[in-house]
């Protein structure tokens, strides 16, 4: 599917039966796959089948000029789909691509897509991609034109989890506060009113107090560890502590949060202070270019 000059160079009427296909094998169960098929590994669950289909069915996004309106809705459906699955990251990456490309389609479905959006757990492992969906999505008023306040609200339940600097890296944390920062701005005034509450709750009170309970434990754990012990224990535990911390995972070095030191709390604190500051100051009035003399 990546080489593109190659799929098209025969039929390009064809994407549209392909498209019908993975469509039909991800949410079509009357097909009774995987258990219809052979030579299948021992037991080959529906998950698992799924994370072989749904990469497939994500590359077809790039394809959207060969698809007809119905199987760019469907499309997006099935990608829906895929956000509870294994391969969700693809799912949501490729959701930005139908964004981008499909408006139209996007137009109908975008409230239903953002709804189970909100419905996935915050982790590391989606958080980038979610966050450049949400910021891709303020780029395109023709998509987001008939949201209401539920469709706001949802953007940002799905956000405000990702502005808790104890849990995710100061990157995560920015575009996080960057994306509440611009989606407040882009909605109607009448709407801003009832956000702000919200807002300040989830992103002020209970980022800090996980954050204070965190240090406190740390503490604890701290004062526990320095108490004086024997030579020989001293010496195991300093070797087995440099042991630790010289090991670093290979695979997911962008999943590992900074230390919080004092620098990175105030880089924090000032992220909180203005975005309080923004809502203060454009809740019941526009945001307007020309400064004031």
């Amino acid at each position: 599917m990546k080489n593109k000059a190659l799929i098209l160079s025969h039929h390009s009427n064809e994407i549209d039966l392909l498209a019908s296909a993975l469509c039909a094998m991800v949410s079509d169960k009357s097909l009774g796959l995987p258990e219809s098929l052979q030579n299948t590994p021992p037991k080959f669950t529906r998950s698992e089948f799924h994370t072989f289909v749904l990469p497939v069915l994500a590359s077809l996004a790039s394809y959207h000029g060969y698809l007809d309106p119905g199987h760019q809705q469907r499309l997006i459906k099935c990608l829906e789909f895929g956000l509870v699955s294994r391969c969700s990251r693809q799912c949501v990456m490729a959701l930005t691509i139908c964004a981008l490309e499909m408006k139209d389609a996007m137009y109908k479905l975008l409230p239903e897509v953002l709804l189970n959006l909100s419905k996935i757990s915050a982790t590391v492992h989606i958080a980038i991609p979610l966050l450049e969906f949400l910021s891709t999505l303020t780029r395109l008023p023709k998509v987001f034109a008939s949201f209401v306040g539920d469709q706001y609200m949802s953007v940002f339940a799905i956000s405000l989890p990702y502005t808790n600097p104890f849990k995710y890296n100061h990157y995560t944390v920015s575009l996080a506060h960057h994306v509440i920062a611009v989606w407040f701005l882009k909605c109607r005034l009448p709407f801003r009113r009832d956000f702000v509450k919200f807002i300040t709750t989830a992103n002020v009170i209970v980022p800090f107090e996980e954050g204070q309970l965190i240090m406190k434990s740390d503490l604890i754990n701290e004062d526990s560890s320095s108490r004086k012990r024997s030579s020989s224990l001293t010496e195991q535990g300093s070797r087995r502590s440099l042991r630790t911390v010289g090991v670093r995972p290979e695979g997911r070095p962008g999943d590992l949060k900074p230390p919080i030191d004092e620098a990175l709390m105030n880089f924090h604190m000032e992220l909180t202070e203005t975005c309080i500051d923004l809502m203060a100051r454009y809740t019941f009035s526009t945001c307007s270019a020309q400064p004031k003399r």
